[in-house]
């Protein structure tokens, strides 16, 4: 394995090398995302991290998955050292940019998060309209245009007690997140998490 941070060869249960994990800083945040709904990310969006991402998203390196979520579980843990959730949920992309990439990278992130958690990886959202991809829209006004009625949820909640944790790799504007949430909302999940690699919003 290597290194997603500097592509030095690592153990492979090891999540970064000996160097990154004294250079780069664990930056836990938490964010609102809409009422009673945070998220939380164990990194900032920059230096080595952000090319990283960028490399685990465009460049094929869907190994990443496991550092990252290895990562996230932490950031998870801080926040709700006493919770159990009931399953993580990916937020969804179009499917002919997962056809073309090859993976959805949020989907990785939860099935690997999903066995480090011990709960069920289940993709209920479903992403059913082409949008421009969120990063190349500066307007939060517009961000949160582009996604608005995007998500059709393809599971009703079964049980209104069911904690459910949705994962992506960044949260930028937040945009993306609170849409997803708003469709888990009105399919009758109520208690909702949601956790990022990284945090693009200092």
């Amino acid at each position: 394995d290597t290194c997603p941070y500097c592509g030095r060869i690592i153990g492979n249960i090891d999540v970064k090398c000996h160097d990154c994990e004294k250079s780069i800083k664990y930056s836990f945040s938490v964010r609102e995302i809409s009422d009673g709904v945070v998220c939380v990310s164990p990194f900032q969006y920059n230096g080595k991290v952000r090319d990283a991402i960028r490399h685990f998203k465009f460049k094929g390196c869907k190994r990443y998955a496991w550092n990252f979520a290895f990562e996230m579980a932490k950031a998870i843990d801080l926040k709700f050292p006493l919770e159990k959730f009931s399953a993580v949920t990916p937020v969804p992309i179009y499917k002919s940019r997962k056809k073309d990439r090859g993976y959805n990278q949020a989907g990785s992130l939860a099935d690997e998060l999903g066995n480090i958690l011990n709960i069920p990886s289940i993709e209920i959202l479903e992403k059913i309209k082409n949008t421009a991809p969120q990063y190349t829209i500066k307007d939060y006004k517009e961000r949160i245009n582009n996604v608005q009625g995007v998500y059709k949820a393809n599971y009703l909640c079964e049980n209104s007690q069911e904690r459910l944790l949705v994962c992506d790799d960044v949260v930028t504007s937040g945009a993306t997140l609170k849409e997803c949430v708003r469709t888990l909302k009105s399919v009758g999940f109520k208690n909702i998490s949601c956790v990022t690699i990284s945090n693009a919003k200092s």
